[in-house]
């Protein structure tokens, strides 16, 4: 693709034009009793720094004024809904989030004649309803993103999360940018990203998080590790709200009935029972036969306490035991689980390797196949650069070709087929990583005992 060549900023600047048309959606603003608590795993939002949280039909997201854009934009995608927006196109209009205060928010105009794409935080690919879809094409969902790595390795990404939600019935996915400390702006107002993170969590399968540096290199890091949810812990009952009042109500009706008969009055009543208890008793004990029954229970009771006591030390040991052994194995798919992903890297890191050999070799053997007189003579057209600047951005020419077209661009054959291996080499790089990361996935999967998709 040729993408720094005379031609595409202006193309991109005509586009952008064409690309300013107002929402038609209606999100509201969160808060403490409205938090559109479906699109979060247990209805936990995330809470890493103050937002503004804005609810649509089909997701919701946190909007930071300081960057002018979304810290986090999160969904709950089903089988259902990923097979209903299989059957809709994309479609939309970029458009400036009406909720938010001009001067907090992002404009087109921020957009405009600028070499990064609109970015979709949550993709517009994860829905099918036509308003559904709009609501995703508000710039308070749009992230500064490298169009190399917007429309090649974040595509393929979305396209694999939506695999999942297929077959797996459901995941929940949190999508966000990443900033240096001191971040570039685009138009002096929207912070560009250095790196783009996607933060999945599928049910039968556990969680894994992918983060992609924000330039046309398309590089990015694996998941850490995948690991089965280990559930949440709640407080008891005693310590609820409920518990608590319950509890002091039980106090509060102790304390009365002390004051009420007084405390000399239930001492005198404790006394005037066991007085006749205590004749009984003494004349029980003068009888041989019932003081050998006594010791006899006694010696019975001391028995079934030193059973049952002993039966709870082996209770003890067994449980000890076997929470020892289920660590264990654990321990054991820890192990598994990080020489998959080792094994996974350092295949990806040789492919790679081999790709750049071979693409750099083949770059320094241009000269050879095209050599400098045949080169010299073959210049490309002015028409032939801006088609291939059109075709590099997916748009169409605005106007129709003129004589201005047949003139020579300062670009030879040569020029054309070093941009070309470039291109490929990118693909096949792209190609590579996601072959290795299905490949991990379907490693982690077998180490589960989960089927393969």
């Amino acid at each position: 693709m040729i993408r720094r060549l005379p031609g595409v900023l202006a193309l991109a600047c005509a586009f952008a034009l064409y690309c300013a048309a107002p929402a038609t959606a209606a999100p509201f603003v969160a808060d403490q009793a409205h938090t559109c608590p479906q699109f979060f795993y247990v209805g936990e939002k995330p809470t890493s720094v103050p937002v503004v949280q804005l609810c649509f039909d089909g997701y919701s997201l946190g909007h930071d004024a300081s960057i002018r854009q979304g810290r986090w934009s999160a969904e709950h995608m089903t089988a259902a809904s990923a097979a209903e927006a299989a059957k809709v196109k994309r479609e939309g209009t970029f458009h400036p989030e009406p909720l938010l205060p001009p001067a907090d928010r992002s404009e087109l105009a921020d957009y405009r004649c600028a070499p990064y794409d609109r970015g979709h935080e949550t993709p517009v690919g994860d829905f099918g309803p036509t308003g559904e879809k709009q609501d995703t094409f508000s710039l308070a969902n749009m992230m500064p993103q490298d169009p190399m790595l917007n429309e090649h390795l974040w595509a393929t990404l979305e396209k694999v999360v939506r695999g999942l939600a297929a077959r797996d019935g459901e995941v929940y996915v949190v999508t966000g940018p990443l900033f240096d400390a001191a971040p570039k702006q685009l138009n002096g107002r929207v912070a560009i990203p250095a790196a783009t993170w996607k933060a999945v969590y599928d049910p039968k399968i556990g969680a894994f998080a992918f983060v992609a540096i924000n330039d046309a290199s398309a590089k990015a890091d694996r998941p850490a590790g995948l690991r089965p949810d280990a559930g949440r812990q709640g407080g008891g009952a005693g310590g609820s709200a409920d518990g608590r009042r319950a509890a002091g109500e039980a106090d509060h009706g102790a304390g009365a009935v002390l004051q009420r008969e007084g405390p000399m009055t239930v001492v005198l009543t404790i006394l005037g029972f066991l007085k006749p208890l205590g004749a009984w008793l003494a004349s029980l004990l003068k009888n041989p036969v019932v003081l050998a029954a006594l010791a006899f229970a006694i010696l019975c009771l001391a028995l079934v306490v030193e059973m049952r006591a002993k039966d709870a030390a082996d209770a003890r040991a067994r449980a000890a035991q076997a929470a020892l052994v289920a660590e264990k194995a654990a321990e054991k798919v820890r192990g598994q689980q990080a020489a998959i992903t080792d094994q996974a890297n350092a295949h990806d890191a040789q492919a790679q390797a081999q790709i750049q050999t071979v693409y750099r070799t083949l770059t320094q053997q241009v000269p050879r196949y095209v050599p400098i007189s045949t080169d010299a003579q073959c210049v490309v057209p002015v028409g032939a650069v801006r088609l291939l600047d059109a075709g590099a951005a997916g748009l169409q020419l605005p106007d129709t070709p003129g004589s201005a077209d047949a003139a020579p661009s300062a670009f030879h054959l040569s020029d054309l087929a070093v941009n070309a291996l470039a291109n490929l080499e990118a693909k096949r790089a792209n190609d590579q990583q996601l072959s290795d990361l299905q490949a991990w996935i379907r490693a982690q999967q077998a180490l589960a005992g989960k089927p393969p998709p």
